[in-house]
């Protein structure tokens, strides 16, 4: 048997004779038809909900403060060198 690497779709002769012969009245297509159909789904509980969200002690920062830093985060504001340099400027203060 050849394998035809570039997948140019040449089917021998006797390939093509056996793929014909292959009746999609027996169920198998369908099972394939159902298979290619299915969908998958997730379904969140509130207990996984709860805990994805940012554990921040109250009164430290404000929610809109925090979504507004998430956001910015999220689209890259702070991926400069000048803002990494001040965080780690006033990490480095808080820690030492």
């Amino acid at each position: 048997m050849a394998i035809d690497p570039l997948g140019s779709g040449n089917i021998s002769e006797s390939g093509q004779k056996r793929v014909s012969a292959v009746n999609p009245a027996d169920g198998k297509s369908a099972i394939n038809a159902t298979r290619a159909a299915s969908v998958d789904s997730i379904e969140v509980s509130e207990e996984a909900r709860r805990l994805a969200e940012p554990e921040i002690p109250s009164g430290t920062i404000a929610p809109e403060t925090l979504r507004e830093i998430s956001s910015r985060i999220a689209n890259g504001s702070y991926n400069v060198d000048s803002v990494i340099d001040t965080i780690a400027d006033k990490l480095r203060d808080q820690i030492l």
